[in-house]
């Protein structure tokens, strides 16, 4: 489940890239969030109940939605400039931000395998940003944002939110992104500066005409979200998270195969070697955690 989830949400991300030369994000966030808001409550009311729409922490949820939010903008907001590889595995340093913040917020202890893991990732992040070869600036960094931002909506779920429905996740999700593309469009048209624009183009246009290819871009989006994004509830609600975790990765993998499929675009050897380094990071906390279960099952 959670491959084929990765590999459905891989698509999906390139897609987007791929469509940001005719669409705009805020309208994009808009309608995609309109459709999955429908689909959602379809399946709420038709195959579950109404009670499982219900969040049961309110504010927490709105707050992780917020981040999640957050973690898109950023993670698009280069679509038209960055390089496709750059945008994912820059999203993908979320397990870096996850160690950190469990140190800080949820008072566990930073041990070896985490800090190596550290290094691992910030030393990925450094070989895929090439800062000997290029200009960097701040849009260059918008990636991995997001990823603490993804980074913080974890922390969020796992203190706040571990016993509420994943359809009501998805449900506040999808209202709280109508009124983030609603205030965006908003914002663009009249207070975004014109530097900003010039950086940023896929998220400097407000409402563009709307023409059958945006709906059709914005359906297959949605789709894929809500399906890639139920694949991988699904298979987290299976089996153990920290034994999943390491296919979670393999989502880079897919990213990079689309890229190329969609985008035509191929990682450097630079981003490759990056790429492996993040991967192995995050594989090497999941093992601590593996770790640490097989010898609790030993005690028992």
């Amino acid at each position: 489940m959670v491959i084929s989830g990765g590999f459905i949400l891989g698509f999906q991300d390139a897609f987007v890239k791929a469509s940001s030369a005719y669409t705009s994000y805020w309208q994009f966030l808009t309608i995609r969030s309109i459709l999955n808001l429908i689909l959602v409550l379809l399946i709420g009311f038709i195959f579950l109940t109404p009670k499982s729409l219900i969040p049961q922490n309110l504010t927490f949820v709105i707050i992780r939605s917020l981040c999640v939010g957050a973690c898109m903008i950023c993670f698009f907001s280069g679509a038209v400039t960055l390089d496709f590889s750059l945008m994912v595995a820059g999203l993908y340093t979320y397990p870096m931000f996850v160690s950190l913040m469990s140190v800080i917020i949820l008072g566990e202890i930073l041990n070896f395998s985490r800090f190596f893991g550290i290094l691992l990732g910030l030393t990925g992040s450094l070989l895929i940003l090439e800062p000997w070869q290029t200009d960097i600036n701040y849009v260059h960094l918008l990636p991995i944002c997001a990823g603490g931002f993804y980074a913080c909506n974890l922390i969020i779920i796992k203190k706040f939110c571990a016993d509420d429905s994943p359809l009501a996740l998805e449900a506040i999700r999808a209202f709280v992104f109508i009124i983030i593309g609603v205030i965006g469009i908003f914002f663009v048209e009249t207070v975004l500066p014109e530097p900003v624009k010039s950086d940023l183009p896929f998220i400097s246009t407000g409402w563009p005409e709307i023409t059958f290819l945006i709906i059709g871009t914005c359906i297959i989006a949605s789709a894929c979200n809500l399906l890639g994004n139920l694949f991988i509830i699904r298979g987290y609600q299976a089996a153990d998270g920290s034994l999943l975790a390491p296919f979670d990765f393999l989502y880079l993998v897919f990213a990079i195969l689309w890229g190329k499929l969609v985008l035509g675009a191929w990682p450097s050897f630079f981003d490759f070697l990056g790429i492996i380094l993040i991967i192995f990071a995050g594989v090497v906390s999941s093992l601590e955690v593996i770790g640490r279960k097989i010898t609790d099952l030993d005690k028992n």
